[in-house]
């Protein structure tokens, strides 16, 4: 019972922070009357929160791989750049897509 309630509040606490964060991004962007657009930044927005979240909660040897592979480069630029394997920069970009899985 203790951990439905931990949840709940968690859900909570997560819901509110998503809240105030959309909030201040919706004031940082000139007023539009084109609805499309508010919506496709809102939605933008909101992945940028995801995917901080999701960076904050994986481990450091994850996020090694996870940052250079999302600005653009390959897995053999990220293997020798840290000094490993190809082979282990592919499997931990597939324990951070695993586990952004388990974020949604």
């Amino acid at each position: 019972m203790v951990l439905g309630f931990n949840h709940a509040r968690n859900h909570r606490k997560l819901v509110r922070c998503e809240r105030e964060v959309l909030a201040g991004f919706a004031d940082d962007f000139p007023a539009r009357d084109d609805a499309d657009w508010t919506d496709t930044h809102l939605h933008a927005m909101y992945g940028v929160f995801r995917l901080k979240r999701f960076l904050r909660k994986v481990g450091p040897r994850i996020r090694a791989v996870v940052l250079p592979y999302l600005e653009g480069r390959s897995i053999r630029e990220i293997a020798s750049a840290l000094g490993m394997k190809p082979k282990a920069v592919h499997g931990r970009l597939h324990l951070a897509r695993e586990h952004l899985k388990t974020l949604t």
